[in-house]
């Protein structure tokens, strides 16, 4: 769970620190324990702050040559990752493919994070996060691990400059971020948006002052839109977000009601189909319909054991933060742990509707031989 902030004032001589803390302050359930903040001078990259402590990330914000009028904020309780200041947002994709440098911020969960990573590294790209351990049992074990968010990051930045047509990464996500000029380090538009998992409230002021948050005041921007401005004008642009859809290979109308029948979830909640068995499946990661029936397929098998494992580290998570920090406990985190689980299952459940459609071609296969 992570809490999002960015205030972009065209007005430079208001410097806008002491309301970042404010809303840092309104949110602090959200994160404590990792954090980052974008800092600007004259639309330029400045400086990134960072700290593992709410004490030093207030002090950084306080301090006078961190004054800024544009400032993009970002605060965690670290759950792919340690709480360390090589895991803490922002992310920073600099890549010899890109034209431009790109700074991300990201709220949610990458439920795909192994697929884009092994993606991203036969590509070409780098993640800043990774780290590599050694373990030696048996015989000698290599473990990689990495921030799931920085996959959001380099798919990001590949999208916004054309590299791929649709967004790759699965799962919820709420991101700010910049574009900026590899040479100068001028920023040439900031963008954000979300896909619904996750939100982000907006107040603008003309196109003079946009302030964004994960809580507190303001409208929920539209889900699916890609929102972009400059920073000399702050006029919103926005477009939709196109995701990559799943194939599954044989399924058409024919047979849609036979694996409906053989399986606990219905394919009308998803959005579209076609005769090649084409479907998108992002709003289904989202909804909250049938959550308690379908973990009715959730048994302790050992082909389940992957998907078990997953869930008891985020329930230890919570168990670890309740402990630790007791007093920030409360209705809206609960129902974020909340959310995160449903999303794992959800996961789980697209996962086993693949498995359900191949044993029933298999089945198709062998009636026709």
């Amino acid at each position: 769970m992570c809490g999002i902030i960015g205030i972009f004032n065209k007005n430079k001589k208001e410097t806008i620190n002491e309301k970042i803390i404010e809303i840092y302050q309104d949110q602090h359930n959200r994160g404590t324990n990792g954090f980052g903040a974008i800092i600007t001078e004259n639309n330029k990259i400045k400086k990134i702050e960072r700290a593992t402590t709410e004490a030093k990330f207030i002090i950084d914000l306080l301090k006078p040559e961190n004054k800024s009028n544009m400032i993009i904020a970002h605060h965690r309780f670290p759950t792919s990752s340690e709480n360390k200041l090589d895991q803490t947002h922002p992310f920073t994709v600099n890549n010899k493919k890109l034209k431009y440098k790109y700074l991300l911020i990201h709220n949610g969960i990458i439920s795909n994070d192994e697929e884009m990573y092994e993606k991203h590294t036969k590509e070409g790209y780098e993640y800043t996060s990774e780290k590599i351990k050694e373990k030696y049992l048996n015989e000698k074990e290599v473990e990689i691990t990495y921030n799931d968010s920085e996959c959001l990051a380099i798919e990001m930045a590949q999208y916004i400059e054309g590299k791929t047509k649709e967004i790759r990464t699965r799962g919820s996500f709420a991101f700010i971020g910049a574009k900026i000029n590899k040479k100068t380090n001028k920023v040439i538009e900031y963008f954000f948006g979300t896909n619904g998992g996750n939100p982000i409230k907006m107040e603008k002021k003309a196109n003079n002052y946009i302030k964004l948050s994960s809580e507190g005041t303001g409208q929920n921007v539209i889900e699916d839109k890609l929102y972009r401005f400059t920073p000399e004008k702050l006029e919103l642009k926005k477009e939709e977000m196109v995701y990559a859809d799943m194939i599954i290979p044989g399924f058409n109308e024919n047979n849609r009601k036979e694996i409906e029948n053989r399986h606990y979830q219905s394919f009308d909640n998803f959005d579209s189909f076609d005769d090649y068995g084409n479907y998108n499946f992002r709003k289904e990661m989202n909804k909250n319909n049938d959550d308690e029936e379908r973990m009715e397929v959730i048994t302790n098998t050992e082909k389940n054991q992957e998907f078990l494992e997953e869930i008891e580290s985020i329930v230890e998570t919570i168990i670890d933060e309740t402990e630790m920090y007791p007093e920030l406990i409360n209705e809206e985190t609960i129902e974020s742990y909340t959310e995160e689980i449903k999303l794992k299952v959800k996961a789980y459940m697209i996962s086993k509707n693949k498995e359900a459609i191949a044993k029933i071609m298999e089945e198709n296969a062998i009636k026709k031989n």
